[in-house]
């Protein structure tokens, strides 16, 4: 899907998220919400109705907080290599 490409495209060129997905464990991953998660929102998901309508149908989801920790959670995965 394009726009995850771009998120995580721009998520990976910013050092200090990659870092901290390096430090968080998979159960901390909810802390994130209101850095890199409000960073998504407000980039790529508050006023583009296009991205939040194939954001919320790929995850199942129709909150803009969901579909931010969707792609935490995947973004997390992605960094640290886990399936």
């Amino acid at each position: 899907m394009k726009i995850l490409k771009v998120i995580e495209k721009d998520i990976l060129s910013k050092k200090e998220f990659v870092e901290i997905f390096g430090r968080v464990n998979e159960n901390e991953l909810f802390k994130l919400h209101f850095y890199i998660g409000l960073y998504i929102r407000n980039k790529y998901i508050w006023n583009n109705e296009k991205n939040y309508q194939i954001l919320s149908k790929h995850y199942n989801v129709t909150h803009p907080d969901d579909i931010s920790s969707c792609i935490i959670r995947d973004l997390y995965k992605i960094i640290n290599k886990k399936d």
